[in-house]
C-alpha cells in the first residue's frame, strides 16, 4: 500500500447560488499505477448556510482521461460531519472501478440562505496493480569481471545504452493478466 495526500487541509466555501464545487483540475490525482484505493476523509468543520440547506456532501469521481464528461461517481454521496470516514474501493468488489483520474466534488443539499463551507482533507492508501509492479533483476556478474580501480571525474561521452557494463533489467511479471 502507498499513502498519499490527495487534498491537504482546505476550506471550501460556496455562495447560496452554488450547489456544487469540483476539485481543481490541477489537483486531480493520477491513479494509473493502482487498482485498489481506500479514501480517508477527515472533516474539521462544515457550515450549512441556513435556509433549507440540509447537508454538505462529497463524492469521489473517476475517469479514464481528463475530460469533464467522462467522470463518473465511484462512491455514494458521503455527508460531511466532523470526524474521520474511510471508504474502500477494491477492484474486485466495487461497482465503478478506479480509472486513471480521481477527484472529489462537494454538493450542498437544499437551498442555503448564506454561504456554506467545509474544512476537510482527503488521504489515500492505494494498492499497485500487479501489472504496474515491475520485477527488477540484475544480471549476474561475469566471472572475469573485475571491479574498477579508478573513478572517472568527467562523464563518459559513450551513451549508457552502448556500454558493455551490466545493467538492471526491468521486466513485467510472467503472468501479467491484470486480473488481480
Amino acid at each position: 500500500m502507498h499513502s498519499y495526500t490527495m487534498q491537504d487541509w482546505v476550506e471550501i466555501a460556496g455562495q447560496p447560488s452554488i450547489s456544487s464545487i469540483t476539485q481543481s483540475a490541477s489537483s486531480w490525482f493520477d491513479m494509473s499505477m493502482f487498482h485498489d484505493v481506500i479514501v480517508w476523509l477527515q472533516v474539521n468543520d462544515r457550515q450549512l448556510g441556513g435556509g433549507t440547506a440540509t447537508a454538505v456532501s462529497i463524492v469521489y469521481e473517476t475517469a479514464p482521461i481528463r475530460e469533464e464528461g467522462l467522470f463518473f461517481p465511484m462512491t455514494p454521496l458521503i455527508v460531511l460531519t466532523p470526524g474521520l470516514v474511510s471508504i474502500a474501493t477494491l477492484f474486485k468488489t466495487v461497482g465503478v472501478p478506479l480509472s486513471r483520474w480521481l477527484r472529489w466534488q462537494l454538493f450542498v443539499s437544499g437551498a442555503p440562505a448564506s454561504a456554506w463551507s467545509a474544512v476537510f482533507r482527503v488521504l489515500l492508501s492505494a494498492n499497485a496493480s500487479a501489472c504496474t509492479r515491475p520485477l527488477v533483476t540484475s544480471p549476474a556478474p561475469s566471472p572475469s569481471a573485475t571491479p574498477p580501480t579508478t573513478l572517472a571525474l568527467e562523464p563518459s561521452s559513450v551513451p549508457l545504452h552502448l556500454t558493455a557494463e551490466p545493467r538492471a533489467v526491468v521486466t513485467p511479471p510472467p503472468s501479467c493478466g491484470c486480473s488481480d
